[in-house]
């Protein structure tokens, strides 16, 4: 755990110069030969920053955890996460070996399908799905299915905001009565 100042993907960089390709593989197949694999970081995306509010803003993921599979079985619900220090470059990675939410209030999301059609969320529960090994199905799936209560709760709050926005619309066009906001109002019902 700590900086190894490199990066695993080009999205773990924003701003300045494209990190070399030849890099990034070099530093997978170091992981691949070491068989460790990424422990997921709550918090920012980002853990390395320099340059803040100008054009030559960069920002990366330098800081990281990595386990063994031997480690993944002794801890399965640990909790790795990002501190924000602002007079630091760096923020500081915190790791908690048990991840235990405790909580009154039961909470529990339905899958919709219509989920599949936001932009976006296919890749982030992919991107997420692959961070950790096929073997620690457990975490895999805490993950999951805490990144899917996060969005169902985003999706539902859009789509309110959506829903006023339309119901609006109707109202201001249910009066009118020439052509175009005839046709607007049919328009909007068939929605």
């Amino acid at each position: 755990m700590g900086d190894f100042n490199d990066l695993l993907f080009m999205s773990g960089k924003k701003g300045g110069n494209r990190h070399p390709q030849w890099l990034i593989n070099g530093f997978r197949k170091v992981l691949e030969e070491c068989q460790v694999s990424e422990l997921v970081l709550n918090g920012r995306k980002f853990t390395w920053e320099h340059g803040r509010g100008t054009n030559k803003w960069v920002r990366e993921k330098l800081d990281r955890a990595f386990a063994t599979d031997g480690w993944w079985e002794k801890f399965p619900l640990h909790n790795l996460q990002m501190l924000h220090v602002p007079v630091l470059y760096h923020e500081p990675l915190k790791l908690d070996f048990l991840k235990i939410d405790i909580s009154n209030k039961k909470f529990r999301f339905y899958f919709e399908n219509i989920w599949l059609k936001e932009p976006g969320f296919i890749q982030e529960v992919t991107d997420i799905w692959h961070i950790i090994p096929v073997t620690h199905i457990i975490p895999k799936l805490n993950e999951v299915t805490t990144f899917m209560e996060k969005w169902e709760r985003s999706f539902f709050h859009k789509f309110r905001e959506k829903l006023k926005v339309h119901k609006l619309n109707m109202e201001n066009l249910v009066d009118r009565e020439d052509a175009s906001g005839v046709k607007n109002t049919l328009m909007n019902e068939t929605r």
